[in-house]
């Protein structure tokens, strides 16, 4: 099974190059969030606060499980329960062209800097 995920615009799910149909839009805002910090683990009590806000129902830790439930259906298994919280894993060489040249602090990288400045080393 083929997984293509992309959160740059509006979230797309290709799954074997068809889009894949994600249910409920806080489905889909969990899915995101994953996404968003693929490959660390999301504390469920964050994700319940992201998915309800400061009063969430009762059964919000419930209705989570069953959110992850139908999305580890739809992406192959790849969302795993980690003692307090949930993790997407995702290939580490995945990352869109749009991000490349980009570090992790949101930055843009200077090969220049980062490979030394052939001017100053010619001197």
């Amino acid at each position: 099974m083929s997984l293509y995920c992309s959160i740059l615009g509006p979230l797309q799910v290709l799954v074997d190059g068809h889009d894949a149909v994600i249910g409920a839009r806080k489905q889909r805002l969990l899915l995101a969030l994953l996404l968003c910090r693929a490959n660390a683990v999301v504390p469920a009590a964050e994700l319940i606060d992201a998915l309800w806000g400061e009063t969430p129902p009762r059964t919000a830790r419930k209705n989570l499980q069953v959110y992850v439930s139908a999305l580890r259906k739809l992406t192959g298994g790849r969302i795993g329960f980690h003692g307090w919280g949930y993790r997407f894993s995702a290939a580490r060489r995945a990352r869109p062209a749009a991000l490349q040249g980009i570090g992790q602090s949101g930055t843009r990288r200077d090969p220049r800097r980062e490979a030394g400045d052939g001017r100053r080393a010619a001197r």
